[in-house]
């Protein structure tokens, strides 16, 4: 409950931002005029109070001008004049405690008595007599004992945060990035400035994967091109949600004028209660009376500009059937089917596509088993062929060796059986697989 007690705000000892334009200045006060008042001798003007307590003193004068005036002539100044002083920017009076506020001079007194937060007002709890600030409220009884967490000392709830930042014996910390002294209820809030703390690079959203440190973070971005495309697939992606709602709005709004529709029509072409029987009853029975309660969107029918169809309406006859309402139901039954012969396009296609896959899969897979086939029957002829050649040179080997011990005649005899030797021998190691693969091309 708040204090309904609370004092008049004194608009001569605020403290104003702006400047003053001295012609709104009282020559009594020195302050802006407040409820101005103009004398009808010498027309100087004056804050009322000022002019009430000037001319009780000095009956018969103008304070400024020492005219004889009559203080029953004197009249309230324009309102002009009243508007441009109340327009001047103030601080809030309650700044000392915390509220820093600017606002005209006109809403102070309306600020302090309704919105400012650190104006004391009446404490929510059931047996406390003690006044709290507007702001705690929510709060709830803050007039007890806590534990500070820094220095573990009591104080009260309602001073624990001027507690930790001003009069807490640790309420000093070092940062583990940057090394710098900060407050320990500040932790947090320094983690999101630090200039050494690591952070990821705006366009993590699309794939960036890059961290660096916040004081490298503008260099980074500059050349980084996802972080540039981040906020705009931002705005697509805020887009695409947005038209998505609509749409799908749009679409619960038809898919109810529809719904209302149907339930009009049938009540429309029903048979009259005296031939409806039980069979009829019993039909009712079974299905909720949509015709009954239609469901009808009133902002779709603002934006479509189509009158709902109720009941009553189309139980009038066949002419009272909406013609826009029956155009929609054709487009609404027309895109349906639409939408069923592009899904079994796809599903056909799909299935193509997969037959069409397969069919190449085989085909490759014939192509390599061919492929490895003649790489095999190459590698048996080369093998083949190197086996034959160290034979021959082994022989060729002995032969020269044997010819030093025997006559010219002997070693061509002997070298013409050699050579016939290893005709028989190159002939004998001839396979019969060999005939086989005579058709192969190396």
């Amino acid at each position: 409950m708040e204090d309904s007690n609370l004092e008049v705000v004194d608009l001569r000892a605020l403290d104003f931002t702006s400047s003053i334009d001295a012609n709104l200045i009282c020559s009594v006060c020195h302050c802006p005029f407040i409820k101005p008042t103009i004398t009808a001798e010498c027309e100087h003007i004056f804050c009322a109070e000022c002019f009430e307590s000037s001319t009780s003193q000095q009956p018969g004068t103008c304070p400024f001008c020492r005219t004889k005036i009559d203080k029953r002539k004197a009249r309230r100044a324009p309102r002009v004049l009243s508007n441009m002083a109340d327009d001047l920017k103030v601080k809030c009076p309650l700044q000392g405690q915390g509220c820093d506020a600017i606002l005209m001079r006109g809403a102070v007194q309306s600020h302090v008595e309704k919105y400012c937060g650190h104006v004391e007002v009446e404490c929510p709890g059931t047996d406390c007599v003690l006044k709290t600030a507007r702001k705690d409220l929510g709060l709830g009884c803050r007039h007890h004992l806590v534990v500070c967490q820094d220095c573990h000392d009591s104080v009260m709830a309602m001073n624990l945060e001027e507690h930790r930042e001003k009069r807490c014996t640790n309420r000093w910390t070092s940062c583990a990035e940057c090394k710098a002294e900060i407050l320990q209820c500040k932790r947090e809030d320094h983690g999101s400035t630090c200039s050494e703390a690591i952070v990821e690079c705006p366009g993590k959203s699309i794939g960036c994967a890059a961290k660096t440190k916040r004081s490298e973070l503008e260099g980074h971005t500059g050349t980084c091109m996802r972080a540039g495309m981040a906020p705009i697939f931002q705005k697509q992606d805020e887009r695409i949600k947005a038209l998505e709602e609509k749409a799908l709005a749009k679409n619960n709004s038809l898919k109810r004028r529809m719904i209302a529709t149907l339930g009009a029509v049938l009540a429309t072409t029903s048979p009259p209660s005296s031939q409806q029987g039980n069979a009829t009853t019993g039909f009712d029975s079974g299905f909720p009376s949509v015709a009954s309660s239609p469901i009808v969107d009133d902002a779709a029918d603002a934006e479509t500009g189509v009158d709902p169809v109720s009941p009553t309406s189309a139980s009038s006859g066949s002419s009272s059937f909406d013609p826009a309402v029956q155009h929609l139901l054709s487009s609404y039954e027309s895109l349906r089917l639409d939408i069923d012969r592009i899904v079994a396009s796809i599903n056909e296609l799909d299935a193509r596509q997969s037959m069409m896959i397969v069919n190449e899969s085989l085909r490759v897979k014939e192509d390599f088993s061919h492929l490895n086939a003649v790489v095999g029957a190459m590698r048996i002829q080369l093998h083949w062929l190197m086996t034959t050649r160290l034979q021959s040179q082994q022989r060729a080997g002995t032969m020269a060796g044997s010819s030093n011990s025997s006559n010219g005649a002997g070693n061509a005899g002997y070298g013409n059986a050699g050579s016939s030797l290893n005709t028989m021998g190159s002939q004998a190691l001839r396979r019969l697989s060999d005939a086989i693969r005579q058709d192969t091309k190396l």
